[in-house]
């Protein structure tokens, strides 16, 4: 049987491990405002990020989470791992204030005067937010900056979670075969991308049956876009109405989402027979993927692996100031961009675990990207590149 999603036993796992490092750190609560930071925890997708939301962890008591009314028959069908208590308030902005139901609630438990991690005071800039924050209104609290505590654990993934990347990557990569062969001159972007996402969505539901989810607001489970011609040369181009033409370059990308993970898979194509100029930079694109990817092992430091995939373009004579937009890659997890990110700067250590896009690219205004990512897990001797879709001009030409 297919492994769908993170199971209830490895949310409670989680929630013991943040009450642990709560005593370590001599702190009585730990209150959490991230969507994101609240579903690695008690494994509920919150499906809207306008409104406030809190989880209040105490040390020695079970959760209470606060939450809009709109979301409350949801999660109680839920039932999140580890909450004993739903908090819901009417609206937001709304009366009574959210912000008044949130102080009450820490006051109820007996919090105003603790020491209570935050990973923010304030609620969501969103439209009509009326400002204020928890600090202001419990003065006596000792609220201490802590979002690392959940952030530090979600840097290394499990077992459970590395499945769930495994089996993303498989739908995911089906997407981008759709793709590739229904790309075709004179058939637009949109419309080519759209049967694609169509063709792999339907497998996938078909394959995995009624007990599959996305796991949150997502509305293709397996989904591929590309652009083509010289927009490609745009790093975030979206896709236009376009039609696609021969001697085109192509730049594609593709997911899977499985359990709330997903992998990120792209791919610089071509329509036709690729020129000299095309072959030359797509070999010095490849040679800096392949560059970062093999840096990607326990030991190494995240800035060095963008590094030594700049070596490669300083090598080809390139100029990297010019042609190097972005960096070399980013964690990936429960969010799609994560720390610790494939660039100057991050000194962080890469270990056994660690998932990221390794996406190192050139880019030449007016002309073409070249941009291969894939989805790479850290193992203990090395890396696994999860995704397998193949990575050689040849193989990526378009009739």
């Amino acid at each position: 049987m297919v492994f769908l999603r993170i199971s209830k036993q490895e949310h409670l796992r989680r929630i013991e491990r943040v009450k642990g490092e709560l005593a370590r750190r001599r702190l009585d609560a730990l209150y959490l405002t991230s969507p994101a930071r609240i579903s690695y925890l008690t494994g509920y997708p919150f499906l809207s990020g306008s409104r406030p939301f809190g989880l209040l962890i105490p040390r020695n008591d079970d959760l209470t989470i606060i939450i809009p009314k709109l979301e409350e028959s949801h999660l109680r069908d839920r039932d999140p791992a580890g909450v004993s208590e739903i908090v819901a308030y009417w609206e937001y902005p709304g009366t009574p204030d959210p912000l008044d139901i949130i102080v009450r609630t820490f006051k109820r438990k007996k919090l105003q005067t603790k020491r209570v991690g935050v990973d923010s005071v304030t609620l969501p800039d969103v439209a009509g937010c009326r400002g204020g924050s928890i600090a202001d209104k419990l003065p006596s609290a000792h609220l201490i900056p802590s979002r690392d505590i959940v952030d530090k654990m979600r840097l290394t993934k499990s077992e459970e979670e590395l499945r769930l990347f495994k089996e993303a990557a498989k739908w995911g990569n089906l997407a981008h075969a759709f793709l590739q062969e229904s790309i075709r001159p004179g058939l637009s972007e949109i419309e080519i991308s759209a049967k694609a996402t169509y063709c792999a969505t339907t497998a996938m539901l078909k394959t995995l049956g009624p007990e599959y989810e996305p796991f949150g607001l997502v509305w293709y489970p397996a989904w591929a876009r590309f652009k083509a011609g010289p927009r490609t040369a745009y790093t975030h181009g979206l896709l236009v109405n376009r039609r696609v033409e021969r001697n085109d370059p192509v730049e594609t990308a593709a997911e899977g989402m499985i359990g709330g993970y997903s992998n990120h898979l792209e791919r610089t194509m071509y329509v036709g027979k690729p020129s000299g100029k095309f072959r030359k930079y797509f070999s010095v694109m490849r040679r800096m993927q392949d560059t970062a990817i093999s840096f990607c092992r326990p030991g190494v430091k995240c800035s060095d692996v963008h590094k030594e995939a700049l070596r490669v373009v300083k090598k080809a004579g390139l100029d990297a100031s010019k042609m190097i937009h972005h960096r070399s890659g980013h964690g990936i997890g429960v969010e799609h961009f994560e720390a610790p990110y494939l660039v100057d700067g991050d000194e962080t250590t890469l270990a056994p675990g660690m998932v990221f896009t390794v996406e190192p690219g050139l880019y030449l205004n007016g002309y073409s990207c070249f941009r291969h990512c894939d989805t790479v897990a850290v193992t203990e001797d090395g890396c696994e590149v999860m995704d397998y879709y193949p990575r050689e001009l040849e193989d990526l030409m378009i009739a």
